[in-house]
């Protein structure tokens, strides 16, 4: 028994239980920062993917608009050929009654040379 007392003795005295003290509380250190960094980590990578995510709805609502742009002027392109078509019908016209009223005016001044 005296040498149970002794060691406690020599144990509490030489600082052997602060030593154990110390590597527990060493382990429990590296553990709380090992979950911390985890911790940290998964945070970034939820700001991330909400970011991936925002990003993602912001270019699928700017799609839609561009596709919605893309329609109106398509609508346009057509607007503008129809008339385009109309325009080329009427210069077409045009040219015809402008060939018909040069035949008619070669006939006049032929007649009207012949005349005199």
């Amino acid at each position: 028994m005296d040498y149970i007392k002794l060691s406690v003795a020599f144990f509490g005295a030489t600082g052997f239980w602060k030593l154990i003290e110390s590597a527990i509380k060493w382990r429990l250190d590296k553990k709380l920062k090992s979950a911390e960094a985890s911790n940290i980590f998964a945070q970034a990578n939820k700001e991330v993917i909400e970011s991936f995510l925002k990003l993602s709805q912001e270019l699928k609502d700017q799609l839609g608009r561009q596709k919605e742009r893309i329609d109106e002027l398509e609508k346009l392109v057509e607007k503008e050929k129809k008339r385009n078509d109309d325009l080329e019908k009427l210069v077409s016209r045009l040219e015809e009654r402008n060939h018909e009223l040069e035949t008619e005016l070669n006939k006049l001044k032929h007649a009207k040379s012949i005349k005199q």
